[in-house]
């Protein structure tokens, strides 16, 4: 879903009287919550692993696939 934010920030490019720092700085800013986020997904992710590998002996079952949450 962070994907489709980063389209408007491409519409800069568009523009040619388009400051080339206030797309720099929009772009970055949002790959760096894009980064952020998919951290905290992920590091979500092996943590209720790692708590039901401790406590049950293997993974949880709802967390099995990949992108599962």
């Amino acid at each position: 879903m962070q994907l489709f934010v980063l389209l408007p920030s491409l519409g800069y490019l568009a523009t040619p009287q388009a400051e080339m720092s206030t797309f720099a700085s929009v772009f970055a800013l949002k790959l760096a919550v894009i980064a952020v986020l998919g951290s905290l997904f992920f590091g979500l992710r092996l943590l209720l692993n790692w708590i039901h590998d401790k406590t049950k002996g293997g993974p949880h079952p709802a967390l099995v696939k990949l992108w599962g949450l």
